[in-house]
C-alpha cells in the first residue's frame, strides 16, 4: 500500500497476473468509477481535473472506489492485452478486492463498454448503473464515414508522433475534441493529466480497442436500474448512441443534457442538476437485498452462481453468462448446496427465491 494525499492506494492482481492499483475513499454504500484509463494521483487529488468535482459530489456519503486500468496510471503498464475483455477483468478484480458483495457503477465515455459487459455478466454484483456519455458500439461499428475514419486516423497518428513529447501540442487534440465546452485551462489540464495516465502508444491501442468493440448484445441482458446521462452535442460520442443504448437496456432512463463534453465538468451549465439527478437515482435503492443470514457465508462468485440458478439457468447457461467454464460452475455448486443445507437444485431454487434471489428473469 502507498499513501497519496487523501487516498490509500492498494494493489490487486487480475487473472492474467497484471497488477491493478485501486483506492477507496469514504464510507457508505459502495460506488465504483469504472474506467479503462485513469491515474489515481490525478483524478481526485487534482481539484482542476474535469471529473473530480462531479465525482466527489455524486459520491458524498458513499464509499467511492476508483482504480487505474491496466496500462495506465499506477497499474501494471507491461501487459499487451488492452481489450474490453481485459477491462472487464480489471473491474471484476477490483470489486472482489474491495470486499463488496454488490456495488453501484458510474462509468463515463470509454468506461461504458466494460461497465455494460460487467453488469450483464454479473447481475448479482451490481445494484445500479450510471452511464455518462455512454455507448455500446465503437466508432468502427457505427458505419463511419470516410471523413470520420480519416479524422480518427489523424488523431492516432498525432498521438504516435508527439504524445510523449514535453510540449502539449499533439496531446491537446484529444481533449480539444472531447471537452469543447471546457475552458482552455481545463483542456490544457486534461492534456497534461492524460500524459501522466498513459503513453501515446497505449492511447492508440485503447482507442482502437474501444472503436472495434460492440457490447450491444450484452446491453440487452441488463436488468438492473440504469441511468444514461447523454450530452446532446458531443461529437466523439453522438447523442444518438446514448439514445440507442437506452433502447437496448430494458430498465434504462435517458437524461439528455445540453453539453458537448464527454465527461461531467463543473463548468457545464446543468452541472448541479445532473449531479442531483444522479444522486437521487442512486439513493432510490442503495443496493440489492442483503438476503440476511441465508447468504452470509457465500463468496461473491457463489452469490453470482446462485442468482442465476434461481433464475432457472442450467450450468452451461450460467457458464456462458459469467464467462467461466462449465467445470468451474460445477465446482461452485457443491459448496453452495452445502452452505444452504439443501440436497438438490430444486430445493436451492426455492430457498434462494424466498430470500430474494432470481427476482429478475425467473423462469417459473
Amino acid at each position: 500500500m502507498t499513501k497519496h494525499l487523501n487516498q490509500t492506494i492498494r494493489y490487486c492482481t487480475a487473472v492474467d497476473g497484471s497488477s491493478i492499483a485501486w483506492a477507496a475513499i469514504g464510507d457508505g454504500p459502495p460506488l465504483v468509477r469504472c474506467a479503462m484509463a485513469n491515474h489515481l494521483g490525478e483524478v481526485l487529488d487534482n481539484p482542476r481535473w474535469a471529473i473530480a468535482a462531479g465525482l466527489k459530489t455524486i459520491a458524498r456519503g458513499r464509499r467511492l472506489i476508483v482504480y487505474d486500468g491496466r496500462g495506465t496510471g499506477l497499474s501494471d503498464r507491461g501487459f499487451e492485452d488492452l481489450s474490453i475483455e481485459s477491462a472487464v477483468d480489471d473491474l471484476m478484480t477490483v470489486v472482489d478486492a474491495s470486499g463488496e458483495a454488490s456495488v453501484s457503477l458510474f462509468a463515463d465515455a470509454v468506461g461504458a463498454q466494460p461497465a455494460i459487459a460487467y453488469t450483464a455478466r454479473f447481475p448479482a454484483r451490481v445494484a445500479r448503473l450510471v452511464l455518462y456519455c455512454g455507448y455500446a458500439r465503437g466508432l468502427m461499428r457505427r458505419n463511419p464515414s470516410d471523413q470520420q475514419i480519416a479524422q480518427r486516423e489523424a488523431l492516432l497518428a498525432a498521438a504516435l508522433a508527439g504524445w510523449d513529447a514535453p510540449a502539449l501540442t499533439f496531446r491537446l487534440l484529444n481533449p480539444s475534441e472531447t471537452l469543447p465546452d471546457a475552458t482552455p485551462a481545463l483542456v490544457s489540464e486534461a492534456a497534461q493529466s492524460m500524459g501522466k495516465e498513459m503513453s501515446g502508444r497505449v492511447f492508440v491501442r485503447f482507442l482502437r480497442a474501444q472503436g472495434e468493440a460492440d457490447v450491444s448484445e450484452l446491453a440487452g441482458r441488463i436488468q438492473v436500474p440504469t441511468l444514461i446521462v447523454q450530452p446532446t452535442r458531443a461529437t466523439r460520442i453522438p447523442f444518438d448512441e446514448g439514445r440507442r443504448l437506452a433502447g437496448l437496456i430494458p430498465a434504462a432512463r435517458l437524461l439528455p443534457v445540453d453539453s458537448a463534453n464527454v465527461v461531467l465538468t463543473a463548468s457545464d451549465p446543468g452541472f448541479d442538476a445532473v449531479v442531483a439527478t444522479i444522486r437521487e437515482f442512486l439513493a432510490e435503492e442503495e443496493g440489492p437485498m442483503d438476503r440476511g443470514p441465508f447468504a452470509a457465508g457465500l463468496t461473491p462468485r457463489e452469490r453470482d452462481v446462485l442468482e442465476l440458478i434461481a433464475r432457472g439457468l442450467d450450468n452451461l447457461q450460467i457458464a456462458a453468462h459469467l464467462n467461466l467454464s462449465e467445470k468451474t460452475i460445477r465446482n461452485n455448486i457443491t459448496p453452495i448446496f452445502d452452505k444452504l443445507q439443501v440436497e438438490n437444485r430444486a430445493q436451492a431454487i426455492v430457498k434462494a427465491r424466498e430470500a430474494g434471489f432470481g427476482r429478475e428473469g425467473a423462469e417459473g
